[in-house]
């Protein structure tokens, strides 16, 4: 739903000038579908300020409307399963949505939860994943979710359940690496609906398009009814569809007489003994194909070294042994050094010249910065820490500060990079002054300072007056300093208003900066 404006508290935050320039575009859209498709397309990685989501109300506004009429349910199935436009659009929505929430703060402001839990029912799995991934930022950067309503985060919780639950295992003959391969042949118990029940009087259900009529026995004078249907996988309409039909088929005081009588609660977990090595699986898997689910693999294995955390790190010592992250040719380390090879080397010039990585598998960026994110989480911990540390791990993370790359998408690396470093060297310096570190941080700081200068040339100059230290009297019967002389009243202090251009450092710029200063502290 729109947010409530009479509820709001008025900010004294300014708005940089970029985030107006883009407020201003968006809200003079109107909400018009193909103007507010064409401005959100223009926006596919975040190279604008930070700032009070309040500011952003009327864009949020825009952005319900539009999951609002995707959301609209027909008997089991989303407008936005059946058109191909609105898809479109709602899909750039989230993205546009999942980058504003991780370059904003006061995010309680955000009120459209209840479609994003309603379009978690979609079949259309790309809308599905959308909305997964801006959940996990919300997740992520704040306590939204936490603070939701008993009601909507109960609403949450259950989608979720249901979408984490096993649906594959060792139970029906196949796994989660056998889900992601296209070669993969499935057990007919794995695509086969099987539904029986009674009724009392004898009837027939009128036809259908997708069944055949049932089987109908007598036994202890009822009648069982059966619903088979096989290759369901193969089937041309969606899940949607499907139940749609079997209900129109099947009236619901048939299948609840006998289905629902004898239902118990039970309990599904959904973190199994072998989830880790599973994940794994999925990561040592080829194909440019799999590059968003490996993705999502490593933040399941992040994830799970944080649910499980106990003195003794059962999970997370679990997590080191499968992927080998404490040894220089196990899964992990090498995993990360082509990661590295791959985003440092150097892109084919025009005249046909290639880096001396040619053949290094490609690693794009939703994949780098999960692979990234997990190497930082891994090694918030001391176990995972001593574990890079021991795959010489540092050599690779300075070849990323090394790295001479300025864009805005790289430099998140050159971050995570840092934090890592800042983390590992807790455990051990001894490498990173082995590997000349502090001679690499110093060349890349100079590096960001020298390009920040580009937008702000202007420089502050202390003079050798503000170089003396400052000494303070404590003895108030010390007669006051007498006033300034004509002299100093004729050199006025340095005129600033020449650095006040409206300019303020890209947020990736300012958190390198800042990781880079805390750690150089140390």
């Amino acid at each position: 739903m729109k947010i409530e404006r009479s509820k709001l508290k008025k900010s004294s935050s300014e708005v940089p000038s970029d985030c107006k320039s883009l407020i201003e575009r968006l809200r003079s859209t109107g909400g018009e579908d193909v103007s507010f498709l064409r401005e959100l397309k223009r926006i596919e990685t975040w190279t604008y300020g930070k700032c009070e989501l309040l500011h952003w109300i009327d864009v949020l506004d825009l952005a319900d409307r539009v999951l609002e009429r995707s959301c609209v349910s027909s008997r089991w199935s989303l407008v936005v399963d059946s058109d191909s436009g609105l898809k479109e659009l709602v899909l750039w929505t989230l993205h546009f949505t999942t980058l504003l929430i991780e370059h904003s703060f006061s995010r309680h402001l955000y009120s459209s939860m209840e479609h994003l839990t309603a379009l978690l029912s979609s079949s259309d799995l790309d809308v599905v994943l959308a909305v997964l991934n801006l959940l996990y930022m919300f997740s992520k950067r704040s306590n939204f979710i936490t603070r939701l309503s008993p009601e909507k985060r109960g609403a949450l919780l259950s989608r979720l359940n249901h979408l984490a639950a096993s649906w594959g295992g060792k139970d029906n003959g196949f796994g989660l690496k056998a889900c992601c391969s296209q070669d993969a042949s499935f057990p007919s118990s794995a695509t086969t609906l099987h539904f029986e029940f009674s009724f009392e009087k004898p009837a027939f259900p009128p036809s259908s398009n997708l069944l055949l009529p049932p089987t109908t026995t007598q036994h202890n004078k009822k009648n069982t009814s059966v619903i088979h249907m096989e290759r369901v996988d193969a089937l041309t309409e969606s899940p949607g569809c499907i139940m749609a039909d079997l209900l129109d088929t099947y009236p619901s005081h048939w299948r609840s007489t006998c289905s629902f009588s004898h239902t118990y609660d039970s309990h599904t977990p959904l973190q199994t003994t072998t989830s880790d090595s599973k994940l794994v699986e999925v990561l040592e898997m080829k194909g440019d194909h799999l590059m968003e689910i490996k993705a999502a693999a490593l933040k399941s294995l992040t994830s799970i070294i944080h649910l499980d955390r106990n003195p003794n790190f059962p999970k997370l010592n679990t997590i080191i042994d499968v992927t080998g992250a404490s040894s220089y040719h196990g899964f992990l380390p090498v995993l990360v050094r082509s990661c590295i090879a791959s985003l440092t080397a150097p892109h084919k010039e025009g005249g046909g010249t290639t880096s001396s990585v040619t053949t290094t598998q490609s690693f794009p960026q939703p994949l780098a910065t999960a692979l990234f994110s997990f190497l930082y989480h891994l090694a918030s911990y001391e176990a995972g820490g001593e574990a890079l540390v021991s795959c010489g791990m540092m050599e690779s993370l300075l070849k990323v500060i090394q790295w001479p790359s300025t864009e805005l998408d790289h430099i998140t690396f050159v971050t995570r990079a840092v934090r890592v470093i800042d983390l590992i060297t807790n455990l051990d310096m001894q490498s990173f002054q082995t590997h000349s570190g502090l001679s690499s941080f110093i060349v890349r700081l100079e590096l960001e300072v020298e390009h920040c200068r580009e937008q702000q040339p202007f420089e502050i100059i202390v003079g050798n007056a503000r170089r003396e230290p400052l000494t303070v009297d404590e003895d108030p019967s010390h007669p006051l300093p007498p006033p300034p002389s004509a002299n100093e009243l004729m050199n006025p202090p340095p005129d600033y208003s020449a650095a006040k251009t409206g300019l303020t450092c890209l947020p990736q710029r300012a958190a390198l900066l800042k990781s880079m200063l805390n750690f150089l502290k140390k």
